[in-house]
């Protein structure tokens, strides 16, 4: 073991806080900015004290606005003027991408006090409705991380250790990508930045709006990116009975290989990082392999896992039967437990017995080694989420739950009690409105909803989706692995 990391991470930030007059005034620059912007305009850059100079940009919704910055990461904000909707939902008025080589070399410390800032920096006065302050889930909520470890071998990876991994993914396809000379050329038209020619004139503004927004480039990368992809699918070959869901070869040894399919709430990965250093212009983590122990002449792999957050929020630990960990104190806490499920139980690579179950195999010296970058004495444990409720179906239920208690309070058996004050009875019905009203209105009511909020996940931005949307975006600025 030469080194262990959390090499990506992404989290949501909300709090029941206006956005500060440091955020509103630069909201109205970049605004102004972003009227004015023709093709040669020069970028706009930002100095946030204490964080370093990020590069102004527009954002996809629900973002409307990104800061970038290459060595720390993009901070996403949600339009300042509606932080109040977003303080409703799970969605965050701020989304933080945090840089691997970051990651490396600051930590998981170094992320928070990030965050901190970030807060102090962007969100100002607490938000009231009327006299009343606002009292909704705050969080700073886990949408992906990456937990790696990087192992010393002594050979590059065989066909034949494909045979003795043993995973519990359940989308198990694999592809293989043999050599293709019109793929490289594609390749090639990717990365030159090859233009294609711009849509019609009748395009309703398409042409313009995507040059504004996006560069020139960005029609011409969806060009090739749509030709590449034509391409390749006649060269995958598909077998639904593999135990992996996705290799690619380097001619006759595989250097990439992935566990559960790509973008999905967990799957992992395991390849060559030696080979992939200069690609990844991380030559960087040379020393810090060095420094673990590595002897600068064997390979070194990575052994990685993705997950999202839709994965963490159904994860249990054994302390305080914790089930959601996209909080990102209670991840950092039970750490060593979740890596104890993903290379104890999820996925291992073993020493193949007689025992015609791979699971009960025992697990080789190498994997003994990966699952050591963190120790727990117990592992985390993993249950499906709670599907989402019809709301028609729960709207049924509530009207003949009503209809009960009406009867049942209208009925002889119970005697109707005057108003102390007025002499008058009160309608059974709507004596249950004005009580079901005060307890959605109550302290008891309001953390009753937001729990059960947490748990049904009614954020429709799912985690997966999202850290997927903002990945392919980084790899297609070549700033993504």
């Amino acid at each position: 073991m030469v080194n262990r990391v959390i090499d990506s991470l992404d989290v949501r930030l909300s709090r029941n806080r206006l956005p500060s007059v440091f955020l509103l005034e630069q909201l109205r620059a970049w605004r102004a900015y972003d009227d004015a912007w023709e093709p040669g305009t020069d970028p706009m850059f930002l100095e946030l004290p204490g964080l370093g100079t990020f590069r102004v940009m527009p954002d996809r919704r629900p973002y409307e606005l990104k800061l970038v910055n290459p060595e720390l990461g993009d901070v996403r904000i949600w339009n300042p003027e509606k932080w109040a909707s977003s303080v409703g939902s799970q969605t965050g008025q701020l989304y933080v991408s945090f840089r691997s080589a970051f990651l490396q070399f600051g930590g998981l410390e170094a992320a928070v006090e990030v965050l901190e800032r970030l807060v102090d920096l962007l969100c100002g006065d607490s938000m009231t409705i009327g006299s009343a302050p606002v009292t909704c889930d705050e969080f700073t909520r886990i949408s992906r991380v990456d937990l790696a470890a990087d192992t010393q071998e002594t050979r590059d990876m065989l066909w034949a250790d494909l045979d003795r991994f043993t995973c519990r993914s359940r989308k198990r396809e694999t592809f293989t990508t043999p050599y293709s000379e019109s793929v490289e050329k594609l390749f090639k038209a990717l990365s030159d930045g090859e233009k294609a020619s711009p849509p019609p004139p009748d395009n309703k503004g398409g042409d313009s709006y995507a040059e504004k927004k996006h560069g020139p480039c960005a029609t011409a990368a969806e060009t090739v990116l749509r030709a590449f992809a034509r391409e390749t699918r006649a060269l995958l070959a598909v077998d639904g009975e593999a135990h992996v869901s996705r290799v690619v070869s380097g001619g006759r040894v595989p250097q990439t290989v992935y566990f559960g399919r790509f973008g999905s709430a967990l799957y992992a990965r395991r390849y060559n990082k030696l080979l992939s250093l200069p690609g990844q212009r991380k030559l960087y983590m040379l020393d810090v392999w060095t420094a673990g122990g590595w002897d600068g002449v064997s390979p070194v792999w990575r052994t990685e896992f993705s997950l999202s957050g839709d994965f963490l929020c159904a994860v249990k630990v054994s302390s305080g039967d914790v089930w959601d960990l996209r909080d990102l104190a209670a991840f950092a806490s039970e750490l060593p437990a979740v890596w104890a499920y993903l290379t104890g139980d999820w996925l291992r690579h073993c020493n193949p017995s007689r025992d015609t179950n791979p699971s009960r195999w025992v697990s080789s010296p190498l994997w003994r080694a990966v699952a050591s970058a963190w120790t727990a004495a117990r592992p985390a444990s993993r249950a499906p989420r709670p599907p989402r409720p019809d709301e028609g179906q729960l709207f049924a239920q509530v009207r003949g739950v009503a209809v009960s208690l009406a009867a049942l309070r209208s009925s002889s058996r119970f005697a109707a009690v005057p108003d102390f004050e007025t002499g008058e009875i009160h309608d059974p019905v709507s004596s249950l409105l004005d009580e079901l009203a005060g307890f959605l209105g109550s302290d008891e009511g309001v953390a009753a909803v937001q729990a059960r909020r947490r748990r049904l996940g009614t954020d429709e931005l799912t985690d997966t989706a999202l850290s997927a949307l903002y990945r392919a975006d980084r790899m297609l600025e070549g700033t993504g692995s």
